[in-house]
């Protein structure tokens, strides 16, 4: 309770301070879920109050009745910039307020993030949200609408309520519900809980609900407020010729590293086993026609090689050979980040390539330190060696960066500011994932742990850094969070790709010419699995977010 009062002093305090010349103020339902005193899931309807206040200075304060918890401000903070790049302003010139107000005993978890969004976006607007919608559903930083839990007791309590559309997220049409049945046995009876499952659609036809599965923020708005954003998709993403020459000239350069040191290598049994490999995936390089596949096939050989050779150097000379392969890494680490701090342009189509060389950079300080905490050798060159050519690929985006146009510029402190809340709401979201993972048998991807590594390496480093571990985590998140509701691959990769040619969209609108976008749609249209979900991801992300620094 006095958390709650201090926040509404500060509120005050800041409602009387500021001289707003414009504020306006929305409600939209939020439903929420309780568990009954026999273990059934009750529906619960709230309100949320979203006020937007200009000008203002970019705060986004969140309050509840009567608790909230800590991971709604990360989602409230996606929700705005979301809202803010779909309804062409800038985020910080606005002051936003969110309250909810409702029933359950804590508000958390980000599955109010849709309701939060259509709030934002319908105040930034100056339009009321269509009376007759709810909806429940995660918003990511490039709009896709990701799954949330008890969704057949809230499409029951916003019936009950007599909403006539329910939003949901897409791929949760199939769904559970918890059934209470009183069960005789020899000491009496007791209330058994059972879960069934259940299709949500026709279930909500026999309440009078039409239940409405969304892929995107994009669809959702366009069920909820009376004049949604304007977007046409641009279906055709092409990749420029100059990009390609350069990532063929990477791809032959990574060759020409694997050939080096398998000439150098194969006395061991360990160094023939990973040649072998090796010679595979160079062959695979040769032979692919996406470009991106083709450099990552040739990176991934020149890497399996020169472990190969470091195997067989340790196994003639010793373990001292190891001091050797370390400093190599952490010159290569030094020469990335300096090259990359003295690159920094706040062009919106220069930091395109900026950030995924900061991401590569990440990637290198993750493993680096992963081998200076281990003490298998087998880990230790690996880790090493991976550190030394990730810092090496951190250096080989910023050749896109020289071939792409000039663009828009921005405004520094409006980069960093858009940086934090990026990095800030990655950081809540993956503590939201891992509270739910606890509670099931589901495990994380290995990926999530390299992602989680590389958020904590970018903590006090310069908001490049920040901005490509918040983007990284946020798309790999994403993806274990659809696996944690059992959504099909084919639907996960659907909906990040209907949003990502929404967002290419809007930033063709704008004049941008994001290249490296370009590569990572490429990749996605020619992967399958995760790969092609985490590729999507990142060019709808790039894609939506530079769209909103534009």
């Amino acid at each position: 309770m006095r958390g709650i009062l201090l926040f509404l002093a500060l509120s005050s305090a800041v409602l009387a301070a500021q001289c707003y010349t414009n504020v306006t103020k929305v409600t939209v339902p939020v439903i929420g879920v309780s568990i009954g005193p026999t273990g059934e899931e009750r529906g619960v309807v709230g309100k949320l109050e979203v006020t937007v206040a200009y000008p203002g200075e970019g705060n986004v304060y969140v309050s509840s009745e009567p608790l909230t918890q800590v991971d709604t401000q990360g989602v409230a903070r996606i929700a705005v910039i979301v809202a803010s790049v779909l309804a062409h302003k800038d985020w910080t010139q606005y002051d936003f307020f969110f309250k909810f107000i409702t029933p359950s005993t804590i508000v958390g978890g980000p599955s109010a993030g849709v309701a939060m969004t259509v709030a934002a976006y319908a105040a930034l607007t100056n339009q009321q949200p269509k009376p007759d919608v709810a909806g429940t559903g995660t918003v990511g930083p490039d709009g896709v609408v990701g799954p949330v839990g008890g969704i057949y007791a809230k499409m029951v309590a916003a019936a009950k309520a007599g909403y006539k559309i329910f939003v949901i997220p897409k791929g949760e049409e199939i769904t559970t519900k918890r059934v209470v049945e009183t069960v005789s046995t020899p000491f009496g009876f007791v209330q058994d809980v059972r879960v069934v499952q259940v299709n949500v659609t026709e279930e909500g036809a026999k309440l009078g609900i039409k239940v409405v599965p969304v892929p995107t923020v994009y669809d959702a708005l366009g069920l909820w407020v009376p004049s949604p954003p304007r977007v046409e998709p641009l279906e055709n993403i092409e990749l420029p010729e100059a990009v390609r020459q350069i990532m063929y000239k990477w791809r032959e350069s990574y060759l020409s590293e694997y050939e080096k040191y398998s000439r150098a290598a194969g006395y061991s049994f360990q160094a023939r086993a990973l040649l072998a490999r090796a010679s595979e995936l160079a062959r695979m390089s040769e032979a692919a026609e996406d470009p991106y596949q083709s450099v990552n096939y040739a990176f991934t050989a020149a890497i399996l090689a020169e472990e190969a050779y470091w195997y067989d150097r340790v196994a003639a000379e010793g373990f001292k050979v190891l001091i050797d392969l370390s400093n190599q890494a952490e010159n290569a680490i030094r020469n990335a980040n300096i090259t990359i701090m003295n690159s920094i342009a706040y062009d919106v189509n220069k930091l395109d390539a900026l950030i995924t060389a900061a991401s590569r950079a990440l990637k290198s300080y993750y493993y680096y330190n992963k081998a200076l905490n281990s003490t298998s050798i087998n880990d230790i060159i690996n880790y090493l060696v991976f550190a030394k050519y990730y810092a090496r690929a951190a250096l080989t985006w910023l050749d896109i960066a020289e071939v792409e146009p000039k663009g828009p510029a921005v405004a520094p402190d409006r980069f960093k500011r858009n940086a934090l809340a990026i990095y800030s709401a990655a950081g809540g979201v993956l503590a939201y994932y891992l509270a739910l993972a606890s509670q099931t048998v589901s495990l994380p991807t290995p990926e999530l742990a390299v992602a989680a590594g590389m958020y904590k390496e970018a903590n006090n480093m310069p908001f490049i850094y920040r901005m490509a571990a918040g983007l990284y985590l946020s798309a790999i998140t994403a993806y274990t969070l659809h696996l944690n509701y059992n959504i099909s691959p084919d639907i996960m990769i659907e909906k990040v790709m209907r949003a990502l040619h929404y967002n290419a969209g809007l930033a063709s609108s704008l004049g941008l010419q994001l290249y490296v976008a370009a590569v990572y749609y490429h990749a996605a249209a020619s992967s399958t699995g995760e790969e092609a979900f985490l590729f999507a991801e990142l060019a709808s992300m790039h894609y939506l977010l530079l769209s909103q620094l534009a």
